[in-house]
């Protein structure tokens, strides 16, 4: 019994700690500008996600979001990469300047769930403004 006991608890301290947690991913766009924003992109994580919007000043909404398996605790160095298509443009027509391939253009954010398993949650906002444009 005592044996039994023994590697029970051994192997259930190794089911827990074999755990390779996830990592959760959200980007958004946020509009600080004084006009509407005509928001169109394309996100290849593992199914397209197509947004297709118009953002009201002081408004955001969600562009994308993925999860993989394994908790990776830094963030993306260009959290942009995996958009195919980025169009950002008021109604008028006057497309977005701001580079969305500069990690300095977005805000991100890591934060860690939990440790064992390693879940992360990382997010990642563009933010425009009247001068972006």
């Amino acid at each position: 019994m005592n044996k039994f006991l023994l590697c029970s608890m051994a192997l259930l301290t190794l089911a827990l700690t074999a755990c390779e947690g996830n990592t959760d991913r959200f980007w958004f766009f946020a509009n600080n500008s004084s006009q509407p924003i005509s928001v169109n992109t394309m996100h290849a994580g593992k199914f397209f996600q197509i947004v297709k919007d118009t953002v009201q000043p002081g408004e955001q909404i969600q562009l994308a979001s993925t999860n993989q398996m394994g908790g990776v605790v830094a963030a993306d160095e260009d959290p942009a990469i995996s958009f195919i298509t980025w169009q950002i443009e008021t109604l008028q027509g006057d497309t977005c300047t701001k580079n969305r391939h500069d990690a300095a253009n977005w805000s991100p954010s890591v934060t860690s769930l939990s440790k064992i398993p390693s879940n992360q949650r990382h997010e990642y906002r563009f933010t425009v403004g009247d001068a972006d444009f």
